[in-house]
């Protein structure tokens, strides 16, 4: 299988608009508790919040099959206003897991943020997803802290 990564920033959001929806209900299939407010996010409004943060720059980078030209998965990532690096949200498609293509999409996120000079690297896994922290691991991130939010 041959993967064509394509490094671009946040004028190609809607180019993700089909494969985040995917990631969304795949989340709020996960999340018991706020699975309905996961599925019912506006792309849009999320794009404008995530432009408005990424301060420091964003990195949208993209996988394609290179047989198919399908864009089988991304990796988002951003730079805050405190030189903080985050990765927001990767997918890729179901059949091209394991494949080592979310760990390459990974690795050049973080190449990005080490190039731009982060003071510090995050990211977020979901509740219900807690499978993806060993993922995860093989970077270095640990879990530092666990958010709870009230119910409504």
């Amino acid at each position: 299988m041959k993967i064509i990564y394509i490094a671009t920033d946040g004028k190609d959001l809607e180019l993700i608009t089909q494969l985040r929806q995917k990631q969304w209900q795949y989340h709020a299939e996960r999340s018991p508790n706020f699975g309905k407010r996961i599925a019912q996010r506006s792309i849009k409004d999320v794009n404008t919040q995530l432009l408005e943060k990424a301060s420091g720059g964003l990195l949208l980078d993209l996988a394609r099959d290179a047989e198919t030209g399908d864009l089988v998965g991304y990796c988002l990532s951003s730079i805050d206003v405190e030189w903080h690096g985050e990765i927001e949200s990767i997918y890729l498609e179901p059949e091209y897991r394991r494949h080592r293509i979310g760990y390459k999409l990974v690795e050049r996120a973080l190449n990005w943020m080490d190039k731009k000079g982060v003071s510090r690297k995050k990211l977020v896994v979901g509740a219900g997803n807690e499978e993806v922290l060993d993922f995860y691991r093989r970077f270095n991130f640990e879990v530092r802290s666990i958010n709870m939010e009230q119910l409504e």
